[in-house]
């Protein structure tokens, strides 16, 4: 790909999907019009994708370790006040 002052870009695209492709959580389509003795690509993302939050490790971690203290702070609590 090149680009001249006068012309623009010119060269042909190295691997470019023809229809569309999923970036960024939206399904993008593409479109290479080339009306009116012109060359555009115009790239729209009319939907985005489908996708199910999935909680990190590290959160389960932290959320397991937090019951934990509590549970044993629980515990600790009855015996302080069976004395």
């Amino acid at each position: 790909m090149n680009y001249l002052f006068n012309s623009g870009l010119t060269g042909g695209f190295a691997d470019a999907p023809t229809t569309g492709f999923v970036a960024d959580g939206w399904n993008w389509k593409i479109n290479y019009d080339g009306g009116e003795g012109e060359n555009e690509v115009v790239l729209t993302a009319p939907s985005p994708v489908d996708m199910t939050a999935t909680p990190e490790s590290g959160t389960l971690v932290l959320l397991a370790s937090g019951l934990l203290g509590l549970a044993w702070y629980i515990r600790r609590m009855k015996v302080v006040i069976a004395r």
